[in-house]
């Protein structure tokens, strides 16, 4: 039947923008601690190379 297809298609699309969702926090995450290591490690080159 048609709509029981639409409605699993629905149901399916739904799943699949809750999981983008979830990458899509992830990401960000990710992004956030990248930045705040490479912030770091910036900062212990400059103190290594004031030092030298």
């Amino acid at each position: 039947d048609v709509r029981d297809k639409t409605k699993l298609s629905l149901e399916r699309l739904k799943m699949v923008e809750a999981e983008n969702s979830s990458f899509d926090l992830e990401k960000e995450q990710q992004r956030q601690l990248y930045e705040k290591c490479h912030e770091i490690a910036s900062q212990h080159v400059q103190t290594l190379t004031e030092g030298s």
